[in-house]
Parts: structure tokens; sequence; C-alpha cells
């Protein structure tokens, strides 16, 4: 699992999620991309709005655009995660991310993936325990930002709390 952070917003988290996720899908991997920005969900919007093919063809699938399959369905198996090798797997926030912890789901996440498929988590940005909970459950981090200096500085914080 690899956390794709940044200390600020804007700094092309989401964008940077998406497109590895794709890219690895076009490779061949079987790659899942969720969105752990759970108080400024955007990637299954931005995964849908930039849609080139319509999506998985099993349309029990989640990912295609439109879809709001949420980190919470995968994670309580209510929704099948197979992904295929042409077009990621995107899952949304939850619908109630107050209600959900989210240390646990995206720990969970984990375990109800393929073995071997690559997971992305679309994190948010800062350095509060938002931020925190997917760096915590992730493997590896990837640190997405503008290269100027008060960008640079809120991206070492992140790379340290990671």
């Amino acid at each position: 699992m690899i956390a794709v952070a940044g200390g600020k917003g804007g700094s092309g988290k989401t964008t940077t999620t998406l497109g590895l996720a794709r890219a690895l899908s076009r490779r061949g991997a079987r790659t899942i991309a969720a969105d752990a920005d759970w108080d400024l969900p955007n990637l299954a919007r931005l995964a849908a709005e930039t849609a080139t093919d319509g999506g998985p063809a099993d349309p029990d699938l989640p990912g295609g655009p439109g879809d709001e399959t949420t980190v919470r369905d995968a994670v309580r198996g209510t929704v099948p995660v197979r992904p295929d090798r042409s077009e990621p797997i995107v899952l949304a926030a939850p619908d109630a991310p107050r209600s959900v912890d989210a240390f646990g789901a995206l720990a969970a996440l984990d375990g109800a993936t393929p073995d071997g498929a690559p997971v992305l988590l679309d994190c948010p940005a800062g350095a509060s325990a938002d931020a925190a909970a997917p760096l915590r459950a992730a493997d590896r981090a990837l640190i997405a930002t503008p290269l100027r200096r008060a960008a640079l500085r809120d991206a070492a914080k992140t790379a340290a709390i990671a």
C-alpha cells in the first residue's frame, strides 16, 4: 500500500494517485486507488470526469464512471474488489466518514484486496490525525509537492510523519 501524500492542498496528490494507478494498470497491474481524504473527497469524481473507456465492462465491479463504491464497502466485502488489468478500481471515501475509524478501515483495505495488487491512497493535506491515518496504514509514501519554499517545508513535515 502506497500513500500519496503532501503538506499542502492543491499539490497534485489526487492527480498523481489517479495517474499512477492508470499507468500501473496499463502496464498490467491490477491496481486499486482509494480516496483517503475523507474531508475533501474528490478521487472518484476526478476518475469519472477523466475516464476514457467507460470503466470496467462488468457493471457489478467498482471503479466505473459515476460509481460510488467506497473504501468501507470494499472492507466490509459488500462489493467484490477484483481489479482487472485495463483500468484501476477507484474507491470513494465513505458516505459518513466520521462514523468510520480511518486507520482501521485503511489497514483492513490491504486485506480486502487481492495479493500483489498495488493499492494507492490519496491522502489529505496537512499534519492532522486524518492525514496520519493513511500514512500509518501504508507500507510506503510518495510525497507530492510543488517546488515552492513553503510547500517544500510542509512536504518535509509530511515526510517526517510518514
